[in-house]
């Protein structure tokens, strides 16, 4: 799936990639000869199915594209007229074009009823656009006795007028999501504006669409529009309603970095954990720069596991080792635990905060979830007891855009002081869909309450207890030794 804004080559990145499964490669070409691109082996004729919005779409941007990266002498009179094709598909019917290989193109639109899928069965199939789930399952299901289909859908996920199935609300999304994946793998992809070269997509022309489809919708507050340009510009999907953090700038908050990069800076590191055994355990990887910013470089995000495989799975993927300790014996229920220190081999963390229910609530055996983390051998403390309005309130303070802070990676003047590293994908698809929540009184939606739904949201709500830390840089320090003078016995000082 590429799910990306307009005009980035989302479009032409699916279709080459159909034309390689569908046509004998040559290892000469410029493709895989100057660039390093895989040479596929030839595994005979197949049929590929494209699918697009409607007939105009398929003959002006569809066909054209296929035109320009298909052989020649495969499409033959088919090719381009500019070529010297003589000859285009039948477009008032079903248009199929065949190739010299053998392979075949069918061409459907979404206007269609998915019943014109009656008896196709193709190995590639390429979906434009935001695709009914009505053709989906039609084709999906024919392709099973082929061993399966390749798909490849590439869209832009803003919401389409007169169809409720298409933004946020769409079958693609949960898919996106990875909430039902309908059987298939799921290759994530997406490409930004700033990624396209400026020869294609000139600088001065992703000025302007920064400022239509970003800056003037958030000068002038209009969220439908601001919720449509984060789609048509970051590639986000569009939902009705409004984002719980709007501050959050993808091309500005989320950076390309990871502990790699940030280890042997001034930083002090921190872990921030939300518990949850039905719900995932989210465990944040924090780092304080000495000049203020926070950075979120690695998550751990768990479901189905209790607090003691949390906190050996947690300390392991910090890089550090456990150290086991004597035993302990609860005198009240004489049940004995193995107890383990986390030994700072490659991290050292200064603080490890747990939500603050966990050391109400409990674990087991008349103990507290907190308990069990630290009999694991993560040390943890409670983490704030604000409510979650109040959390937000701190959280968005370090989200917003100080035009006089310089950018923790490029320096550029206006910066946060919380970046996500890209790498904490489900940190990114938490945010995406996390939404202010709705009072509702009978059947009306009234006004918007100042708390986020209650759903996917343990990767944020760990952000938000880090945000009410108070958490700072500490620098490295050489504890001194301490002596103890004799005490005077007169005065006992």
């Amino acid at each position: 799936m590429n799910v990306s804004p307009n005009q980035v080559g989302k479009t032409c990145h699916a279709i080459v990639k159909k034309v390689l499964r569908i046509v004998p490669n040559d290892k000469t070409w410029p493709l895989f000869k100057d660039n390093g691109i895989y040479c596929r082996p030839w595994e005979g004729p197949k049929t590929l199915v494209v699918l697009g919005y409607d007939k105009g779409q398929i003959i002006d941007v569809l066909w054209p594209e296929l035109q320009k990266w298909i052989p020649d002498e495969e499409l033959g009179e088919y090719k381009s007229f500019a070529n010297g094709g003589t000859k285009s598909p039948a477009w008032q019917y079903n248009p199929r074009v065949n190739l010299k290989c053998g392979s075949r193109i069918i061409f459907l639109t979404y206007e269609m009823k998915p019943s014109v899928c009656a008896g196709v069965k193709a190995k590639e199939v390429l979906a434009d656009e935001q695709m009914p789930l009505a053709f989906f399952n039609e084709l999906d299901q024919r392709g099973r006795t082929l061993g399966g289909i390749n798909w490849d859908v590439s869209f832009t996920p803003h919401r389409v007028a007169g169809r409720a199935d298409t933004g946020a609300e769409s079958w693609l999304y949960d898919m996106w999501m990875g909430k039902n994946t309908r059987g298939h793998d799921i290759g994530r992809f997406r490409i930004t504006v700033d990624e396209v070269p400026d020869h294609i997509y000139s600088k001065e022309q992703k000025e302007l669409a920064y400022r239509q489809w970003i800056e003037i919708p958030r000068q002038t507050g209009d969220e439908e529009a601001i919720r449509e340009g984060e789609a048509r510009y970051y590639g986000l999907f569009q939902r009705p309603q409004g984002l719980f953090y709007p501050e959050v700038q993808p091309d500005i908050h989320f950076i390309d970095w990871g502990f790699e990069d940030i280890k042997d800076k001034a930083v002090t590191f921190y872990r921030s954990i939300d518990y949850g055994y039905a719900n995932p355990t989210a465990c944040g990887y924090w780092a304080v720069f000495s000049t203020g910013e926070y950075f979120l470089y690695d998550l751990y995000y768990v479901r189905a596991m209790d607090a003691i495989p949390h906190a050996k799975a947690i300390i392991e993927r910090s890089g550090n080792k456990l150290i086991e300790n004597k035993k302990f014996l609860d005198k009240v229920t004489q049940i004995e635990y193995k107890t383990f220190t986390e030994e700072f081999s490659a991290v050292r963390f200064k603080q490890t905060w747990l939500d603050w229910h966990c050391f109400k609530q409990q674990g087991g055996a008349g103990q507290s979830i907190s308990f069990f983390f630290n009999v694991g051998g993560l040390k943890v403390s409670p983490s704030t007891k604000l409510d979650q309005e109040q959390r937000a309130q701190a959280l968005r303070s370090f989200l917003r855009i100080d035009p006089n802070r310089r950018h923790l990676v490029t320096g550029e003047k206006g910066a946060p002081r919380m970046y996500i590293s890209k790498r904490c994908e489900k940190w990114i698809w938490e945010w995406e869909r996390l939404v202010f929540e709705s009072r509702r009184v009978s059947d009306m939606s009234q006004n918007q309450k100042e708390t986020h739904v209650d759903k996917n949201d343990h990767a944020i709500d760990q952000t938000e207890y880090m945000a009410c830390s108070g958490a700072r840089y500490i620098p490295d320090f050489v504890e001194k030794q301490i002596v103890l003078k004799p005490l005077n016995k007169s005065t006992g000082y």
